[in-house]
């Protein structure tokens, strides 16, 4: 029976309608009614003023991040000096980085926190902390804190009686720890040695004065910047990450060897005697005897041969194997241990810092010190000529700000410091100590492993207890070839040593290769003020322009819409 092709196109149009039915059944289930916030633009910009010591890490922004927010940040910066005793003629420039820290990297139980968990009942407490000393120039007078020291003190006793959150404590520290901290030379915060998480803060109320774990004051601690690599500061405390490669001559670890039967004696009593036939033993001080105790000695010296005929002898894979492990520590020992270093390191790929697990680096700028002479034109005095000259540094810049979309709670943190550039004047360069042919540059030798920097290069003083031979770190092969070092001379090295920011180590205090070398330490470089105390050296204006677009409403009228 034929069917007209009239049915069938009925047919068809019934099972299309069917089929959209369903899907459009299926589509009201597999979603959710949501009423999307509408956007408002504010305008946040404020100005700043405060003062900072070189080296200080100085947080000058925290902005607290919702979901949908879209940030704009251009700062502009004016930073004058104290009086100087001169008009330094050095390198100085101050550095502005902002990043972006998500609150769920910094507490592992955000999350549960602010949804409530799966149960929607979860009681997880924000982190706070009481009891909180502020004193000046802090880490928490610099968040935003008030002090609870000197003229403008609240609460008594000094200390901070509001509970205080912790987090973006936590954020600064995750920054210092990720972006900062020289890996080689100093303890991670959130870590062990060995790499494990550390405890450092409870759910909840934390005592400042009874610390729940040991590292929960050093969250409160300003940190410092390390000076910028060069010959000396980068070099490693080691010639490779781990231990060095040994020739694989026999890689199961056990020696074949042929016992040769022969006229001389294997095994003896301790007269002399042949001790054939023995169980050997071993006491408790490794002192070989047999089975009754009696006292028994080996001599191999003409019995036993090495076996190179064995399958345990070591191959030609195996040589190169050993060659490209140990390729692998010494570029790994260079490129760093955090993920992202070693990414870039082998895989020259940079990646992004959100899929990473550690904070964003948002942007930044650098800007110069600029530092003129004030001439004196008073009349001569007793101490000072007309004409003498002071000096004045100010320091100006802008930009290097970012505009961002952000898709989860968290805080922007803005960082300054101030860095002078590095020069040294009490070494011996590398090339007056060369006196061999093997000490020049050979390209047959130029891949052949890290070379040691020795004490002397960067301090060559003859005092007691200091070895100006031994070695002060490592450094790529031929490393003196590539890169020169500023210096000083003449009058510069010791009458005007405060024309400069020069590193000048102490006698009794030579330099090692640890955190305090490595960090930017103010009170090595107050020389050049005419006060040299402890007060700040650094008085800044920072002023940043500041648009947020934030999914809520213009006004916070009362109302009862929904």
């Amino acid at each position: 029976m034929n069917i007209p092709i009239m049915d069938y196109i009925i047919r068809f149009i019934q099972f299309l309608i069917l089929i959209s039915l369903i899907l459009f059944i299926m589509s009201i289930f597999s979603k959710t009614s949501s009423k999307n916030p509408k956007s408002s633009t504010f305008n946040m910009s404020y100005d700043r003023k405060f003062s900072m010591n070189f080296g200080d890490l100085v947080p000058i922004h925290c902005q607290e991040i919702i979901p949908g927010d879209q940030i704009s940040i251009n700062p502009q910066h004016m930073t004058r000096l104290a009086p100087m005793i001169a008009p330094v003629m050095h390198e100085v420039n101050v550095f502005i980085h902002y990043f972006f820290v998500p609150n769920r990297i910094i507490w592992s139980n955000w999350q549960q926190f602010i949804t409530g968990g799966e149960s929607g009942l979860d009681q997880h407490l924000m982190p706070r902390v009481g009891n909180l000393p502020i004193a000046k120039g802090s880490l928490g007078d610099h968040l935003g804190l008030p002090l609870t020291t000197g003229r403008f003190a609240v609460g008594n006793a000094g200390v901070l009686y509001n509970l205080v959150n912790l987090l973006p404590f936590l954020a600064y520290q995750m920054i210092w720890d990720e972006f900062y901290r020289d890996e080689n030379l100093i303890q991670p915060f959130f870590r062990d040695s060995n790499g494990n998480p550390v405890k450092i803060f409870n759910d909840g109320i934390n005592d400042h004065n009874l610390p729940p774990y040991p590292k929960f004051t050093e969250l409160f601690k300003m940190r410092k910047r390390a000076w910028h690599h060069d010959y000396f500061t980068s070099a490693l405390p080691f010639a490779q990450k781990g231990n060095a490669v040994k020739i694989p001559i026999f890689p199961q670890g056990n020696v074949p060897l042929t016992y040769e039967m022969g006229s001389q004696t294997f095994i003896k009593d301790m007269a002399g005697n042949p001790a054939p036939n023995k169980d050997l033993r071993s006491d408790v001080n490794g002192n070989l005897q047999d089975v009754s105790g009696q006292p028994l000695s080996l001599d191999p010296s003409k019995n036993l041969k090495l076996n190179m005929a064995s399958e345990n002898v070591s191959t030609v894979n195996d040589l190169r194997r050993a060659f490209k492990l140990q390729e692998w520590l010494e570029k790994n020992a260079r490129a760093g241990s955090r993920y992202a270093e070693s990414i870039l390191s082998f895989f020259g790929v940079k990646t992004s810092d959100g899929r990473l697990q550690r904070p964003e680096f948002l942007g930044g700028n650098k800007s110069p010190i600029m530092i003129s002479e004030v001439l004196q034109q008073s009349a001569t005095d007793s101490t000072t000529p007309q004409g003498n000259m002071a000096g004045h540094g100010i320091g100006i810049g802008k930009d290097g700000g970012f505009s961002r979309f952000f898709e989860e709670h968290g805080y922007v943190i803005g960082l300054m410091s101030v860095i002078p550039k590095t020069s040294y004047s009490q070494g011996i360069p590398r090339h007056f100590s060369k006196s061999d042919k093997f000490d020049y540059f050979w390209p047959q030798f130029e891949h052949i492993g890290e070379q040691p920097v020795y004490n002397k290069e960067i301090f060559a003083k003859n005092i007691d207890a200091y070895d100006s031979e031994a070695v002060f770190g490592y450094l790529p092969r031929y490393s003196e070839y590539k890169f020169s070092p500023s210096t000083v001379h003449g009058d510069f090295k010791d009458d005007l040593y405060f024309w400069h920011l020069g590193r000048i180590f102490d006698t009794d205090k030579p330099p090692v290769l640890n955190q305090s070398f490595i960090e930017c330490d103010k009170n090595a470089l107050s020389r050049i003020f005419a006060v040299e105390d402890d007060t700040d050296k650094f008085y800044c204006h920072l002023y940043q322009k500041i648009t947020a677009k934030r999914k809520m409403s213009y006004f916070g009228d009362p109302s009862f819409r929904i």
